[in-house]
């Protein structure tokens, strides 16, 4: 599953996109950057970009499991 994350290491700008819809909890995914629902967006100019996390009008943090605990199903 996807985690947040935007760094600089060795000339390279680096972007994790996260999750669109749900996330997994820290019991069942180690955390190696942010947690959060969200969409990535990308502004380009002739000589630079611009990168932003954001979150689309009405997006919210949905844990998985509780999905599935909600649902009654096996996972």
């Amino acid at each position: 599953m996807h985690q947040r994350r935007d760094f600089t290491w060795r000339h390279t700008h680096h972007v994790w996109a996260p999750q669109p819809a749900s996330g997994i909890n820290d019991a069942r995914q180690d955390r190696i950057a942010i947690k959060k629902v969200g969409l990535v967006e990308y502004r380009f100019q002739p000589d630079s970009f611009e990168v932003r996390h954001v979150r689309a009008a009405g997006q919210v943090d949905v844990d998985i499991e509780e999905l599935f605990a909600q649902m009654g199903g096996e996972h």
